[in-house]
């Protein structure tokens, strides 16, 4: 539901590195500078995915199925994206040399957004 997607964000907000799988090289930097992983090895770890697997691809000739499985993801998508903003700003800010422990230390996952 649109209630949970937003609970999902506030609860994303708070944490203190968000990662998506598609640009973990570049998050690496931030899992070092922010907890001290000198080795962050982010190298051909692909468990079970595949770099060229794509249901656009895949569902081409079918737009009726490709209408459905976007709909059905909608809010899915949106979370990642959003998740996706969240890495790009924290990569931003740690270029222009602002990047902190801000989120180290902040409110729990699972507080109030549960009863929501």
């Amino acid at each position: 539901t649109r209630a949970n997607l937003e609970c999902a964000k506030r609860r994303l907000e708070r944490f203190s590195v968000v990662m998506v799988t598609e640009m973990i090289q570049e998050g690496s930097v931030l899992l070092q500078h922010k907890f001290g992983w000198m080795h962050a090895d982010t190298e051909h770890k692909r468990g079970g995915t595949r770099r060229d697997s794509s249901a656009l691809e895949e569902f081409a000739d079918e737009p009726e199925t490709l209408h459905t499985l976007k709909a059905r993801n909608a809010l899915d998508m949106e979370l990642y994206e959003f998740a996706k903003g969240l890495l790009c700003q924290d990569l931003a800010r740690f270029a222009n040399g602002g990047v902190g422990d801000d989120n180290i230390g902040a409110t729990p996952v699972g507080d109030d957004d549960d009863k929501k």
